[in-house]
């Protein structure tokens, strides 16, 4: 039969640092690093659902688009395939998305190609930027 006391428990169990400020101290008892400094999966986004559908119609309104902005796909590329935005159609967004979110978007800024990658990529660096 197995004796196991509450000091014994306590003192062999892995998940130390629970207690009183939740996961954050949580150790894994695999890896050994602190929870907090794991990374979230790349399919982890900024943006919550509204704000990804706020864009969406944005975008559609701003460049009169034959589409619904609930049919605007939020991983579909923007750009060329996907949507079939051209860099005119780009400039209009950056425009408008500036305005009404108080965002400082430059021509020549080499993280264009990955902020107006899609929808969720552009609404993503709105919900980490916007002053408005």
């Amino acid at each position: 039969m197995f004796n196991f006391s509450w000091k014994s428990r306590l003192l062999n169990n892995p998940y130390e640092g629970v207690a009183a400020n939740g996961l954050s101290n949580l150790k894994s008892p695999l890896i050994g690093s602190s929870m907090s400094d794991m990374t979230a999966p790349s399919t982890c986004s900024l943006a919550d659902t509204a704000l990804v559908s706020e864009v969406a119609q944005l975008v559609v309104s701003a460049l009169n688009l034959e589409i619904s902005a609930a049919d605007v796909q939020a991983d579909e590329p923007l750009y060329g395939d996907g949507l079939g935005l051209d860099s005119i159609d780009i400039l209009e967004v950056a425009l408008v998305v500036s305005k009404r979110y108080g965002l400082q978007l430059r021509a020549g800024d080499a993280d264009n190609h990955a902020i107006f990658h899609s929808l969720r990529s552009l609404s993503d660096y709105i919900a980490a930027r916007r002053t408005k």
